[in-house]
Protein backbone atom coordinates (compact mmCIF):
# COMPACT_ATOMS: atom_id res chain seq x y z
CA UNK A 1 0.00 0.00 0.00
CA UNK A 2 2.90 2.32 0.70
CA UNK A 3 5.05 0.76 -2.29
CA UNK A 4 7.88 -0.43 -0.27
CA UNK A 5 9.21 -3.70 -0.05
CA UNK A 6 9.42 -4.33 3.78
CA UNK A 7 7.30 -3.18 6.73
CA UNK A 8 7.96 -0.37 9.05
CA UNK A 9 6.86 0.56 12.15
CA UNK A 10 4.07 3.42 11.76
CA UNK A 11 3.17 2.40 7.90
CA UNK A 12 -0.10 0.91 8.75
CA UNK A 13 -1.11 4.57 10.69
CA UNK A 14 0.43 6.62 7.69
CA UNK A 15 -2.33 4.64 5.46
CA UNK A 16 -5.17 4.59 8.02
CA UNK A 17 -4.54 8.07 8.26
CA UNK A 18 -4.26 9.19 4.40
CA UNK A 19 -7.49 6.65 3.25
CA UNK A 20 -9.48 8.94 6.06
CA UNK A 21 -8.22 11.96 4.97
CA UNK A 22 -9.34 10.84 1.02
CA UNK A 23 -12.43 10.03 2.42
CA UNK A 24 -13.23 13.12 4.29
CA UNK A 25 -12.20 15.24 0.97
CA UNK A 26 -15.01 13.28 -0.79
CA UNK A 27 -17.15 14.08 1.65
CA UNK A 28 -16.28 17.98 1.36
CA UNK A 29 -15.31 18.33 -2.45
CA UNK A 30 -12.10 19.57 -1.33
CA UNK A 31 -8.69 19.14 -3.19
CA UNK A 32 -6.91 18.81 0.16
CA UNK A 33 -7.56 18.06 3.45
CA UNK A 34 -7.27 20.12 6.59
CA UNK A 35 -7.77 19.33 10.16
CA UNK A 36 -11.47 20.50 11.22
CA UNK A 37 -12.93 19.60 7.75
CA UNK A 38 -14.92 16.75 8.76
CA UNK A 39 -16.16 18.71 11.92
CA UNK A 40 -17.30 22.09 9.91
CA UNK A 41 -18.78 19.69 6.84
CA UNK A 42 -20.77 17.20 9.67
CA UNK A 43 -22.12 21.11 10.91
CA UNK A 44 -23.03 22.14 7.69
CA UNK A 45 -25.17 19.22 6.89
CA UNK A 46 -26.81 19.09 10.31
CA UNK A 47 -28.17 23.01 10.02
CA UNK A 48 -29.20 22.62 6.35
CA UNK A 49 -31.39 19.92 7.24
CA UNK A 50 -32.43 21.54 10.31
CA UNK A 51 -32.94 24.58 7.95
CA UNK A 52 -34.92 22.40 5.46
CA UNK A 53 -37.10 21.19 8.13
CA UNK A 54 -37.70 24.34 9.79
CA UNK A 55 -38.93 26.08 5.96
CA UNK A 56 -35.73 27.98 6.19
CA UNK A 57 -33.20 29.27 3.71
CA UNK A 58 -30.58 29.64 6.36
CA UNK A 59 -29.95 27.82 10.09
CA UNK A 60 -30.50 30.11 12.91
CA UNK A 61 -29.63 28.90 16.77
CA UNK A 62 -32.89 27.45 18.87
CA UNK A 63 -34.62 27.11 14.89
CA UNK A 64 -34.89 23.13 15.75
CA UNK A 65 -36.33 23.68 19.04
CA UNK A 66 -39.04 26.52 18.07
CA UNK A 67 -40.29 24.24 14.91
CA UNK A 68 -40.56 20.76 17.00
CA UNK A 69 -42.28 22.63 19.58
CA UNK A 70 -44.95 24.63 17.56
CA UNK A 71 -45.46 21.25 15.37
CA UNK A 72 -45.75 19.36 18.77
CA UNK A 73 -48.06 22.08 20.41
CA UNK A 74 -49.89 22.11 17.28
CA UNK A 75 -50.90 18.70 17.01
CA UNK A 76 -51.76 18.35 20.82
CA UNK A 77 -54.22 21.05 20.25
CA UNK A 78 -55.63 18.99 17.38
CA UNK A 79 -55.63 15.87 19.23
CA UNK A 80 -57.80 17.65 22.47
CA UNK A 81 -59.51 20.53 20.42
CA UNK A 82 -58.39 23.32 22.57
CA UNK A 83 -57.27 26.40 21.02
CA UNK A 84 -54.02 26.20 23.99
CA UNK A 85 -52.63 23.38 25.72
CA UNK A 86 -53.15 23.30 29.93
CA UNK A 87 -51.27 20.34 31.59
CA UNK A 88 -53.89 17.34 31.69
CA UNK A 89 -55.14 18.13 28.42
CA UNK A 90 -53.90 14.60 26.99
CA UNK A 91 -54.83 12.95 30.05
CA UNK A 92 -58.16 13.86 29.62
CA UNK A 93 -58.89 13.59 26.45
CA UNK A 94 -57.52 10.22 26.22
CA UNK A 95 -60.02 9.08 28.87
CA UNK A 96 -62.87 11.01 27.01
CA UNK A 97 -62.19 9.09 23.89
CA UNK A 98 -62.16 5.47 26.19
CA UNK A 99 -65.45 6.39 27.92
CA UNK A 100 -66.99 7.21 24.89
CA UNK A 101 -64.85 3.92 23.00
CA UNK A 102 -66.59 1.64 26.16
CA UNK A 103 -70.51 3.40 25.98
CA UNK A 104 -70.55 2.39 21.86
CA UNK A 105 -69.01 -1.01 22.42
CA UNK A 106 -71.57 -1.55 24.83
CA UNK A 107 -74.27 0.33 23.16
CA UNK A 108 -75.52 2.07 26.47
CA UNK A 109 -75.77 5.74 27.39
CA UNK A 110 -74.23 5.13 30.90
CA UNK A 111 -72.02 2.48 31.96
CA UNK A 112 -72.28 -0.18 34.53
CA UNK A 113 -70.07 -2.40 36.04
CA UNK A 114 -70.17 -5.94 34.20
CA UNK A 115 -71.19 -4.26 31.09
CA UNK A 116 -68.10 -4.91 28.97
CA UNK A 117 -68.25 -8.71 29.84
CA UNK A 118 -71.71 -9.01 29.19
CA UNK A 119 -71.00 -7.70 25.48
CA UNK A 120 -68.21 -9.76 24.99
CA UNK A 121 -69.93 -13.09 26.06
CA UNK A 122 -72.75 -12.04 24.41
CA UNK A 123 -70.99 -11.50 20.93
CA UNK A 124 -69.38 -14.54 21.34
CA UNK A 125 -72.53 -16.67 21.96
CA UNK A 126 -74.84 -14.74 20.17
CA UNK A 127 -77.32 -15.13 23.01
CA UNK A 128 -79.04 -11.69 25.23
CA UNK A 129 -79.22 -13.67 28.13
CA UNK A 130 -75.91 -15.31 29.52
CA UNK A 131 -76.55 -19.00 31.22
CA UNK A 132 -73.77 -20.37 32.96
CA UNK A 133 -71.82 -22.77 30.42
CA UNK A 134 -73.07 -20.73 27.35
CA UNK A 135 -69.26 -19.62 26.94
CA UNK A 136 -67.99 -23.36 26.99
CA UNK A 137 -70.95 -24.82 24.73
CA UNK A 138 -70.44 -21.77 21.68
CA UNK A 139 -66.47 -22.62 22.14
CA UNK A 140 -66.66 -26.39 21.88
CA UNK A 141 -69.17 -25.84 18.89
CA UNK A 142 -66.85 -23.73 17.30
CA UNK A 143 -64.44 -26.36 17.56
CA UNK A 144 -66.43 -29.49 16.80
CA UNK A 145 -69.37 -27.95 14.31
CA UNK A 146 -71.67 -30.06 16.89
CA UNK A 147 -74.43 -28.53 19.00
CA UNK A 148 -74.49 -31.70 21.05
CA UNK A 149 -70.93 -32.65 22.89
CA UNK A 150 -70.23 -36.40 23.25
CA UNK A 151 -67.37 -37.41 24.99
CA UNK A 152 -64.57 -37.19 22.60
CA UNK A 153 -65.91 -34.98 20.32
CA UNK A 154 -63.09 -32.64 21.16
CA UNK A 155 -60.16 -35.25 20.36
CA UNK A 156 -61.73 -36.47 17.09
CA UNK A 157 -62.23 -33.28 15.50
CA UNK A 158 -58.60 -31.94 16.61
CA UNK A 159 -57.54 -35.90 15.41
CA UNK A 160 -59.47 -34.98 11.93
CA UNK A 161 -58.00 -31.78 11.32
CA UNK A 162 -54.05 -32.44 12.57
CA UNK A 163 -54.41 -35.67 10.72
CA UNK A 164 -57.13 -35.94 8.31
CA UNK A 165 -58.94 -39.69 7.41
CA UNK A 166 -56.30 -41.57 7.71
CA UNK A 167 -56.67 -45.34 8.37
CA UNK A 168 -54.67 -46.71 10.96
CA UNK A 169 -53.77 -50.63 10.12
CA UNK A 170 -55.34 -52.72 13.25
CA UNK A 171 -52.83 -55.25 14.50
CA UNK A 172 -52.63 -58.82 14.43
CA UNK A 173 -53.49 -61.13 16.80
Amino acid sequence: MRGKDEYELGDLTAVIDQVAKDEVCKLTGKEEYSAGDLSVEVDRRVKSTVADFCGKEEYEAGDLTREVSTRVEARVNEFTGADEYSFGDISREIERQRAAWVLDFVSKEEYEFGDITKTIVKNFTGKDDYEFGDVTKKAIKNITGKDDYQFGDITRTLGQKLFGNKQVPKKKE
